[in-house]
């Protein structure tokens, strides 16, 4: 407890100053001396390179800059943490503002962790970052899977007519597709834009993208960009072509007399 309130003691009752020769005083002002001269150092380098703020979206690798502070400096024992926020305060200061920062394009899904900065110079000129191929991952056979398990449990087959025998007593009210648009992200976007004014509007759109995702998934990926998929009759609104552009990566055409004269819903 005394070291606890040695700072509150007067003078006159606090203990002697050490007898040493001083060298933890001198190893900690060697410490802060150090790091302003390093940067020092490495703001002289940026200005002497030419360091500017790039233009969006292009970048430079942050490891590159990094290597070429070291090199061009001659600081090479200063720890690589230290150094490249030594490197980052230094290029923020030559270029009046924060430098921005971020990661390669799918890098949780590529594992790559390289950083980039938004930064350029003739000697590290900036570029545009490019998106690495994704990974292909097998399908699954969902089909199969849910044979399997219902003849492993020795259940019956399923009559393919149950989707159309709904009674109209003692059925709850069904509340599947509703519950399924408040968990999107894209519902706010979607009320936003006004797609669906009432339950019978959504449950009709919602129900043709559950049988495309039931029937379909086994020959179309939701992620695949060359999937093209046409709504003959989608009405005024296009909700059931709108919905799959939310929800995939396909590209939907809706066709329908009624949006002759319409506003773009592509421009929206």
């Amino acid at each position: 407890m005394d070291s606890f309130h040695i700072d509150w003691l007067p003078d006159e009752c606090r203990p002697p100053p050490s007898s040493g020769d001083g060298d933890d005083t001198h190893h900690a002002a060697g410490e802060i001396t150090s790091s302003a001269a390093i940067d020092s150092s490495l703001r002289a380098w940026a200005t002497t390179t030419g360091f500017s703020t790039a233009s969006p979206p292009a970048f430079v690798p942050a490891d590159d800059v990094v290597a070429s502070a070291r090199r061009e400096t001659g600081i090479l024992d200063a720890s690589n943490n230290f150094f490249a926020a030594a490197v980052l305060r230094a290029l923020e200061h030559v270029c009046g503002e924060k430098v921005v920062r971020r990661r390669s394009p799918h890098a949780r899904s590529t594992g790559d962790s390289t950083m980039y900065w938004g930064i350029t110079c003739t000697a590290l000129p900036a570029t545009p970052l490019t998106a690495p191929p994704r990974r292909s991952r097998p399908m699954k056979d969902k089909k199969a899977g849910r044979e399997a398990r219902r003849l492993a449990k020795g259940l019956p087959a399923p009559d393919p007519r149950r989707s159309r025998i709904v009674s109209q007593r003692n059925v709850p009210h069904f509340t599947r597709y509703t519950d399924e648009m408040l968990s999107l992200v894209s519902a706010p976007l979607m009320l936003e834009l006004r797609l669906f004014p009432n339950a019978k509007e959504l449950t009709e759109s919602f129900a043709c993208f559950n049988a495309a995702r039931e029937h379909l998934a086994d020959h179309f990926r939701p992620d695949d960009p060359s999937v093209l998929a046409v709504v003959v009759g989608d009405g005024l609104t296009p909700r059931t072509a709108a919905l799959f552009c939310f929800r995939t990566r396909w590209r939907a055409l809706s066709i329908d007399p009624l949006l002759s004269g319409a506003t773009p819903w592509s421009e929206r």
